[in-house]
Formats: structure tokens, C-alpha cells, sequence
């Protein structure tokens, strides 16, 4: 994500892995802990001038892990914790990204209530199901419109929204800007 997008982003974060090649990169990159409180932040960059207990440096993909690993220590769950309504939920939302079904459709697939399964949600992410299956689904726009030329509204299709408009609102709502000004971005 861009520097642009991640200061507008409204996404609430546990981790961030800033990756800063060079001492430019530093300056540009400092003020994004402050947008994200609480979160983890790991530094990947040979700039020492980068705190040593943050930094992990770029060709050491152990140390880089290791330090997302402390940083998030239990605030994470690993999939086979997960309560098993979610797991099946969220499967469901990923394999009906293009065809959305209703929180009503998934909850009665999974076995349990609507209201049961935001509280889930809500206890597992942080968030309850509506907002997490939209977030789902901008994540798969990002991903075109990064990935892809495809229009606009071929884009909202394949993502469940009836079109450009739709999709235009629900990803400013979730990114802080617009689908086109995403896709312009350097990657």
C-alpha cells in the first residue's frame, strides 16, 4: 500500500512491516506509526539510524518474521484457534467474493444466527461479519486494480458490486480514497 493510502486508510492495524531501503524512505515512512496506535511496527531497512529493537534487516526474512512473531505475540490467533463458524465463514466469503451472499445466507451455512456470528467476528477480528466481508471484497479490488487494467466496473463485478459507482463509495469508505487514485499509485 501506498504512503498516500495507508495515512487515509480508516483499516484499524495490529502490524506494520514498513519496508525502507534507503534514509528517504525513513523520513517518508516515521509518521505512519502514529496513524496506527497499538500496532506492531517492524522496520525491514539497512538505515541504522532506524531503532535496533524495531529494525529487521531486508535479506533476513527469519529476523523479519521473528520480530512480527514478538511483536503480535497472542494477539493473533493461528487458523486452528479459530472457532469453527468463522473458519467456515470466512470460506464461504471468500468463494462468494464475485456472488456476495447475505450475513443471513452464510450464518444459516455455518450453523448459527446472524447476531451470533457478527459476535464472532467481532471477538475473533475486531470487527463484526458485514465489515469484514466488505473489507474482504476490497481487498480482491486492490489486488485488480493493482494487478490488472481491467475497467472499473468489470472490476466491481468481479468483486459483487453492481457496478463502478457502488464500488467507488464502499472503497473510499474502507481505503480513505478512491478506486482510480489507488490504481495510480506506485506500487
Amino acid at each position: 500500500m501506498s504512503i498516500q493510502a495507508a495515512t487515509a486508510s480508516h483499516f484499524p492495524a495490529l502490524l506494520l512491516v514498513l519496508h525502507a531501503p534507503n534514509p528517504s524512505s525513513v523520513a517518508a515512512l516515521a509518521g505512519l506509526p502514529v496513524r496506527f496506535p497499538g500496532a506492531t511496527v517492524v522496520w525491514v531497512s539497512d538505515d541504522r539510524s532506524v531503532s535496533p529493537e524495531l529494525l529487521a534487516l531486508p535479506n533476513r526474512l527469519d529476523l523479519v518474521l521473528g520480530r512480527v512473531r514478538e511483536g503480535l505475540g497472542n494477539r493473533v490467533m493461528l487458523p486452528a484457534e479459530l472457532p469453527r463458524p468463522v473458519m467456515a465463514a470466512v470460506q464461504l466469503m471468500v468463494s462468494h467474493c464475485r456472488d456476495p451472499l447475505t450475513l443471513d445466507e452464510i450464518a444459516a451455512r455455518v450453523g448459527v444466527s446472524e447476531d451470533h456470528l457478527s459476535r464472532l467476528f467481532r471477538h475473533t477480528f475486531g470487527l463484526a461479519a458485514a465489515p469484514y466481508y466488505t473489507r474482504l471484497r476490497i481487498a480482491v479490488a486492490c489486488r485488480l486494480l493493482k494487478d490488472t487494467d481491467t475497467k472499473m466496473d468489470d472490476v466491481a463485478h468481479q468483486v459483487g458490486d453492481s457496478g463502478a459507482a457502488n464500488l467507488s463509495r464502499a472503497f473510499k469508505e474502507v481505503m480513505g480514497i478512491r478506486p482510480g487514485e489507488f490504481r495510480r499509485t506506485p506500487r
